[in-house]
């Protein structure tokens, strides 16, 4: 299995196939993990109770900034404030805050060491061709290589700025 994007949902799917005992290799356009940003930053319940799953809940929930509501402001009005159910068959709140650079982090815990887990940084995808066989992806690194992977099937978790 082919993962591409090594962000919080291409760790995630990798970790989930991984305990199934899948072989998944894991492709990133980006030469190693981005040190810095606060994207994805609210965690919500039902993803920490799918991150426990593959060990990491608890941890993301621990470090997050726990929240009750949240509140949507244009300049200094607001304009609503939604409030969220403490409830629930989870023993996690509604939503965490935690930056997305510390959640993959976190989850790169649980990929570090894992036999069924290989992550390949530096690794731009170029074409991606399916058939009856599989799927074949070339990709290429900083230094113009070209690299074939193959495999059965290929999830896309390239990121909300991926072209492609």
């Amino acid at each position: 299995m082919l993962v591409l994007g090594n962000g919080p949902v291409g760790q995630t799917t990798a970790l989930l196939l991984a305990k199934c005992r899948t072989d998944v290799t894991i492709l990133d356009a980006r030469k190693q993990r981005d040190a810095v940003g606060s994207k994805a930053i609210a965690q919500h319940r039902d993803v920490l109770d799918v991150w426990e799953h593959v060990g990491a809940g608890n941890a993301i929930a621990k470090e997050g900034l726990t929240w009750s509501r949240s509140r949507t402001y244009y300049g200094d009005t607001e304009i609503f404030c939604d409030s969220y159910f403490e409830s629930a068959n989870s023993p996690y709140p509604a939503f965490v805050n935690l930056s997305q650079t510390r959640t993959e982090e976190l989850l790169d815990l649980r990929i570090t060491g894992n036999p069924f887990i290989n992550v390949m940084w530096d690794q731009t995808v170029r074409d991606l061709q399916q058939d009856d066989s599989g799927v074949r992806v070339t990709a290429s690194s900083s230094d113009g290589k070209l690299r074939e992977f193959s495999a059965d099937y290929v999830v896309a978790a390239c990121g909300a700025r991926s072209d492609g």
